[in-house]
C-alpha cells in the first residue's frame, strides 16, 4: 500500500526518530543534571525513559496506516463514481443512437397506396414507401374533395396524422439531442449531423416544392364547399421548427 507523507509528518517521524535513539544516551551521562540513583537497572531505566516515545511513535504508526486507508477507501469510491458517470453516459449515448434508428427507419419504411380510378374502367393501385411515399402523399393532399360534411384533412386521410406525428417525433429528437447535458459535443455533433442529413434528404425537399398548397386552415372551408383547400398548415410548422433547430 502506497503511503503518501506530508512535510510535516516527515519531519515528526525524523525527530522522535533521532530524539528516541538519542535521549537515552544523554540523559544517562553524568551530567549532574540528572540522578538515576536508585532507579535499578539500566535496562529498567532506559525502558521506563523510551516507553512514552516508543508508545507515541506507534500512534504514528496507526495514524498513518488509518490515512492510508481512508485514502485508498477514497480512490475507491472515485472509480465507482466514474464508473457510474461513464454507465450513465454510455446509457445516453445508446438511448439517443436508438431514438436516432428508429427515427430513420421509420422514414425509411413509411408507406402509402391509393386508388387511382381517374381513367374510366381502368382502376389501378399504386404504392408508395419511404420519402416517395411521403411526397406522393402531399402531392395528393394539396386539393382533393371531401364532400360537404366538414371534417379535419386528418379524419380524412389517416396517413397524414401518421405523418404529422412523424414530424413531431423528428422534432423531440433534435432538440433532445441538442440539450442533452450528459454527452460529449462530438457525440452530439455526430447524432446532429445525421438527422440533419436526414432531414434534408427525405423531408425538406418536398415539403418546400409543397409550400405553395399549404393550407390557410385546417377544416373544410367556412362556406362548406367541401373543398379542403390544400395541405395542412400544421405540417409545415413543424417541418419549420425543426430546421430551425438544425441550423442553431
Amino acid at each position: 500500500m502506497k503511503i503518501e507523507l506530508s512535510k510535516n509528518e516527515w519531519f515528526l517521524i525524523v525527530f522522535f526518530g533521532v530524539l528516541i535513539l538519542f535521549t537515552p544516551y544523554l540523559i544517562t551521562r553524568n551530567l549532574g543534571l540528572v540522578s538515576f540513583v536508585g532507579t535499578g537497572e539500566i535496562g529498567d531505566t532506559i525502558g521506563g525513559i523510551t516507553a512514552p516515545f516508543l508508545g507515541f511513535f506507534g500512534s504514528v504508526l496507526v495514524y498513518l496506516a488509518l490515512k492510508a486507508q481512508i485514502d485508498a477507501n477514497e480512490q475507491v469510491r472515485k472509480q465507482f463514481e466514474k464508473q457510474e458517470e461513464e454507465g450513465l453516459i454510455n446509457n445516453r449515448i445508446e438511448f439517443l443512437k436508438t431514438k436516432v434508428s428508429i427515427l430513420r427507419e421509420e422514414i425509411n419504411s413509411f408507406y402509402f397506396s391509393y386508388m387511382d380510378d381517374t381513367q374510366k374502367g381502368n382502376v389501378q393501385k399504386f404504392n408508395y414507401q419511404g420519402s416517395q411515399a411521403i411526397h406522393k402523399l402531399l402531392v395528393n393532399s394539396k386539393n382533393s374533395f371531401y364532400g360537404n360534411k366538414i371534417r379535419t384533412p386528418y379524419e380524412l386521410e389517416p396517413k397524414l396524422l401518421e405523418l404529422k406525428s412523424l414530424l413531431i417525433y423528428f422534432k423531440q429528437t433534435v432538440s433532445e439531442v441538442l440539450n442533452d447535458t450528459v454527452i460529449n459535443q462530438n457525440v452530439k455533433d455526430e447524432y446532429v449531423n445525421i438527422l440533419a442529413f436526414l432531414f434534408d434528404s427525405k423531408l425538406k425537399g418536398y415539403f418546400n416544392v409543397m409550400e405553395g398548397y399549404k393550407s390557410e386552415h385546417n377544416e373544410a372551408c367556412s362556406e362548406n364547399c367541401g373543398n379542403f383547400h390544400g395541405i395542412p398548415s400544421d405540417l409545415f410548422e413543424v417541418v419549420k421548427d425543426i430546421e430551425s433547430l438544425l441550423n442553431n
